[in-house]
């Protein structure tokens, strides 16, 4: 008899462990948790037409410099470029990404788009499908609807703002901060540099 209620406590102390510990989302096999990234320290308003062409700390980029008014919404027949997602991802806006050659994936997320939803092909992804929002993404490897679901009503219409108001490329945004971090089911913010 202990040996049965020793592996029954094992296996709930295991059961915990999985799926990223701190989301109080649904359990899913097919994402991970939503996850707050860092803000890139280099972020802000772009001047339209100045040239720049930003780089981004995370693929897709989740904040960064961007060009306010750049956006986009519902379907997107092509990639979209990452300064627009970022730009887009400002207005609280979700984007919801998948494989360009993952073509029945489109099609079950195209019910998903809207005007505060994008979604669109990418080219290079490490993810069959990535939904980000403003300094936070999810990563998975099919389609799962209550996640997605989940992703979208925890991350969509949150803006918790800019390290700075302005930026130029090459300068340091002094004041990072890192948003979002107390939004039930987020978990933990993610610097790890091998998401890009």
């Amino acid at each position: 008899m202990k040996s049965v209620a020793v592996a029954v406590v094992s296996a709930a102390i295991l059961a915990t462990g999985c799926g990223g510990g701190a989301s109080t989302g649904p359990r899913s096999t097919s994402c991970g948790p939503i996850v707050t990234e860092l803000l890139e320290p280099n972020e802000g308003h772009l001047l339209a037409g100045s040239g720049a062409t930003p780089t981004y700390r995370t693929h897709p980029p989740t904040s960064g410099p961007h060009i306010a008014g750049l956006t986009v919404s519902g379907i997107q027949t092509g990639s979209v470029p990452e300064i627009t997602q970022v730009s887009t991802l400002e207005t609280g806006s979700v984007i919801l990404q998948y494989r360009a050659a993952a073509t029945d994936l489109g099609l079950e997320l195209a019910g998903l788009a809207g005007p505060s939803v994008v979604v669109a092909p990418a080219d290079t992804l490490d993810s069959v499908l990535i939904a980000t929002g403003w300094a936070t993404s999810m990563r998975c490897d099919r389609f799962d609807g209550a996640a997605i679901d989940h992703f979208i009503a925890t991350v969509s219409g949150r803006y918790e703002g800019h390290a700075t108001t302005t930026s130029a490329p090459g300068t340091s945004a002094p004041g990072t901060s890192v948003p979002g971090t107390s939004v039930p089911g987020m978990v933990a913010p993610n610097d790890a540099k091998g998401q890009q």
